[in-house]
């Protein structure tokens, strides 16, 4: 079954084309990585998919609904570090409870999610400090278990591990892979550890070029 379809979309902002054309068919449970220069429309697609944008031609669907639809975007969560999500002067368990409330959890719902996914990203014993004393790893864990608070059936992630510190990669990267089999995952990179984690690589410039596995794409960018 696939969990997101895009259908022969374009997209242009003004002149400039950001995507053309676009058929991908992401099957349910796979880790999909997008990868292309930047400017290739990586983002673009992450945003038509979470309903963020609308086509100007051709469409998305989620689980069969269009992307814009309030049944698709319940199924979806959205990460990426161009978007600042959060309060900072509350706490990060504070945050989560809040957003999970926007989705109709009860408060004692929100506050369970809240504590198991910052547990689980390495956020445990932060989880009731100001988000202000965040550094930028803390904060992009944080995006990622507020795009799950609902959990989510897809998860859309944007250079989720982009300028962060070691080990804040690391407890990312295994997080990911813990949702191997349980999420659709679709992420944009240029990172080769990113990119490892993916069963499939789409190479991307406005147009789908190719799509091969991920070991042989980590190997042309190691060589590169």
């Amino acid at each position: 079954m696939s969990a997101v379809v895009f259908n022969h979309v374009t997209k242009r902002f003004g002149h400039v084309i950001a995507v053309e054309d676009v058929y991908l068919e992401i099957p349910e449970g796979r880790i999909v990585v997008l990868v292309g220069p930047n400017g290739a429309g990586k983002t673009t697609l992450l945003r038509l998919a979470a309903g963020v944008l609308i086509p100007d031609s051709g469409y998305v669907s989620v689980y069969g609904y269009r992307s814009t639809d309030p049944r698709a975007k319940r199924r979806v969560g959205f990460m990426t570090p161009m978007d600042r999500g959060v309060y900072w002067r509350i706490s990060a368990v504070d945050n989560l409870v809040f957003f999970g409330a926007l989705y109709g959890l009860s408060l004692r719902e929100a506050r369970a999610r809240a504590i198991e996914l910052l547990r689980d990203l390495g956020l445990g014993e932060r989880a009731n400090d100001w988000v202000a004393t965040y550094s930028t790893g803390m904060m992009r864990r944080l995006e990622i278990a507020r795009a799950l608070m609902h959990n989510p059936d897809v998860l859309l992630l944007d250079e989720p591990t982009s300028g962060i510190d070691v080990d804040a990669k690391h407890d990312v990267l295994n997080f990911i892979r813990s949702l191997r089999g349980k999420k659709t995952i679709v992420l944009a990179s240029h990172d080769p550890q990113e990119i490892e984690l993916a069963d499939t690589v789409i190479y991307i410039n406005k147009r789908i070029l190719n799509e091969a596995p991920a070991l042989k794409i980590v190997k042309v960018l190691i060589r590169g």
